[in-house]
This record gives C-alpha cells, structure tokens and sequence, in this order.
C-alpha cells in the first residue's frame, strides 16, 4: 500500500515527464537486416558508449557497410581514437578496425551545426545514408 506522500511523487514526476517530452523530437531507429539493401555509409554517434562500440564492432563485420563514421565529442585532452580503443579493449573486442579504411573516427558534437564538423569533413559525412545513435 502506497502512502500519500509516495503517491504525490509518483504524480509529481508522472508530471514532470509529461511537461519535459511533450515537444520531444520524434527519432526513428532503422535496423540494419539482411532483407535490406546494401548500405554504403553509416555514422554512428556515441562509440565510446557500450551499445556504440557493439554497434560499431557489427558494423566494421558486415560486409554490406563500405564506410562506418564514428562521431564522438572530444574530451579533455583524450583524443576519440584513444578512447574507443580503450572501451573496445575493455570489451575484448578488435582494436584493429580502427586502424582500417572502414572505420573513419571524427570528433564533433552532434547538437551543433554540422554536428560540430569542419566543412570539409561535413561535406565527407554528407553522404550518409543511415544514421544509427547509440
């Protein structure tokens, strides 16, 4: 049995997530299948994250994907080649596809324009056919 006050927060953040996602931007996650067609490009954003670096690692495998953009936000003095090594050696996985053409490592911030690019790498990424975010 619930008491008043645990009742009243329970409606408090029921509130609360209501008020803070009613203009919330609508995202839709494309899956990658083998029905689907051949995929050329994909950015992914958050590799340094667990469900990024899977993503990341499945994605350098899959042979229907040419060119993976890895996007992560720097971070004090680490660079994102540095970090995503370290999470893929944490997770046991291959440290050597990010030594290869398919997996291209940018530093931005995906809230800004051009998700924080320079021109000429935007231009690069421009191509995108698939976003994943993990």
């Amino acid at each position: 049995i619930m008491s008043t006050s645990e009742a009243a927060r329970i409606d408090a953040m029921q509130a609360m997530v209501t008020k803070y996602t009613t203009n919330f931007p609508r995202h839709h996650t494309i899956l990658l299948r083998a029905a689907q067609p051949p995929v050329d490009t994909v950015l992914l954003v958050g590799t340094t994250r667990a469900l990024g670096s899977q993503l990341l690692m499945r994605l350098a495998e899959n042979t229907r994907v040419r060119r993976v953009y890895a996007l992560d936000r720097p971070l004090g003095g680490q660079t994102a080649r540095d970090r995503l090594a370290k999470v893929l050696q944490e997770r046991g996985a291959d440290t050597g596809v990010l030594g290869t053409d398919k997996v291209v490592l940018v530093e931005g911030d995906p809230t800004q324009s051009k998700l924080g690019l320079p021109d000429d790498t935007y231009k690069q990424v421009g191509l995108i056919v698939i976003v994943l975010s993990g």
